[in-house]
């Protein structure tokens, strides 16, 4: 279990790295799920380090919501202590009946060729795009969106702080799933 929080303002989600299924995060407080992010991603992300990507262990990590808002810490305390009674290292207080999850698969993400290029406009965490909808422009060809799905990690602004990663990831339409 790797906790984070958000730059820009978010919704907490779960973001599985690495396992078959996240089956260790279930009972957590939180509904929005992030998959197949490690195929897509630039290099290897930080929470695939804790057992390694070759290793049998799951890894998923929790994103909180953001810096500012301090009900994001209280979340990453609920969401330790729901992990700590799903593996049975605490005792198990509350029976927590998990949401409905709402999955969001990552298909593809914007990368800038080269730092002419700006987003069109400032993008909202899980904003709905459709296919062919322009997301930048620069030196260079019209960037569009390779089909309908939601905008995720996208800069607060319209520049990113490098164009050495993602600019932001998008996912494809949201499936509503009652257990993963």
């Amino acid at each position: 279990l790797d906790i984070h929080s958000t730059e820009a303002p978010s919704d907490p989600m779960i973001i599985e790295i690495k396992g078959a299924s996240l089956d260790a995060a279930k009972g957590q407080p939180i509904q929005k799920v992030l998959t197949n992010i490690v195929p897509v991603q630039i290099g290897i992300p930080v929470g695939s380090l804790y057992g390694g990507l070759e290793r049998s262990i799951p890894v998923f990590e929790i994103e909180a919501g953001s810096h500012e808002d301090p009900e994001s810490f209280q979340l990453a305390v609920r969401s330790a202590i729901a992990f700590l009674m799903r593996l049975r290292m605490i005792p198990v207080t509350e029976n927590v009946s998990a949401p409905v999850l709402q999955e969001y698969p990552i298909v593809d993400s914007i990368v800038f060729p080269n730092a002419s290029y700006r987003l069109v406009k400032p993008f909202a965490m899980f904003e709905r795009i459709t296919r062919g909808q322009v997301i930048a422009e620069g030196d260079g060809p019209i960037m569009t969106a390779p089909c309908d799905g939601h905008a995720i990690f996208a800069p607060k602004g319209v520049i990113p702080r490098s164009i050495k990663e993602e600019v932001m990831f998008i996912s494809s339409p949201m499936k509503e799933k009652n257990e993963m």
